[in-house]
């Protein structure tokens, strides 16, 4: 995941760096990374929030599996 993170920052700094000196030749190919970027990101976070959801479902399941065992046990 750090090597994705790392390689976005370094496409929005070069994408950053071209249109700062963007003539009219090289202006396509800069709109073209920022649209690759921008998708890189999108995929990134969906990602990451699915993998988040997932996470957060197992977690509240092993928690109310854990707080079924302690009310059987009290019994």
């Amino acid at each position: 995941m750090a090597n994705i993170l790392v390689n976005l920052m370094l496409s929005l700094y070069l994408t950053y760096e071209e249109l700062k000196q963007a003539n009219k030749a090289n202006i396509a190919g800069t709109l073209r990374r920022l649209y690759l970027t921008y998708e890189e990101l999108k995929h990134l976070l969906i990602w990451y929030f699915k993998h988040l959801f997932f996470l957060r479902l197992y977690l509240t399941y092993e928690e109310l599996k854990r707080k079924r065992n302690k009310k059987s046990k009290i019994k």
